[in-house]
């Protein structure tokens, strides 16, 4: 599982989705707890879904619509260099496709992740989460 599903309760309609990782290729799985909270971005308040993800990403998501705000490095990442935020997919680095061709690589965060199950007071913020 390496996104999150947006329902609507009365109907079960999707409302939105958001994939962290897609293809899954490095076994992230992308199951940390979501964060619900009532945030400023840019001047204007906005209520935002945030996930700490495995893959070493924190994303910030406008939970109304699913619209990505932000996804940020919190630990060294090296299988990509960044989300995209105009398509919201990983811009993934040679160290990504030397692992896909078969090549023994060092990646990071490894196959555990980034985070597994501690409080997120835990998270080694690095930088700050910018919105664009």
């Amino acid at each position: 599982m390496a996104s999150v599903l947006a329902l609507r309760p009365k109907t079960g309609d999707i409302v939105w989705h958001y994939q962290w990782t897609p293809a899954e290729t490095y076994d992230y799985d992308g199951n940390n707890e979501n964060v619900l909270a009532d945030i400023m971005v840019n001047g204007v308040k906005r209520k935002v879904l945030m996930h700490a993800d495995r893959n070493g990403f924190l994303y910030v998501l406008d939970r109304s619509n699913g619209q990505l705000l932000a996804g940020n490095p919190y630990v060294t990442v090296n299988w990509a260099e960044r989300i995209d935020l105009a398509t919201g997919r990983p811009v993934e680095t040679e160290v990504a496709r030397r692992l896909r061709s078969g090549e023994k690589v060092e990646l990071k965060p490894r196959w555990t992740g980034a985070r597994t199950g501690s409080p997120w007071r835990s998270i080694p913020i690095r930088g700050s989460c910018t919105f664009r």
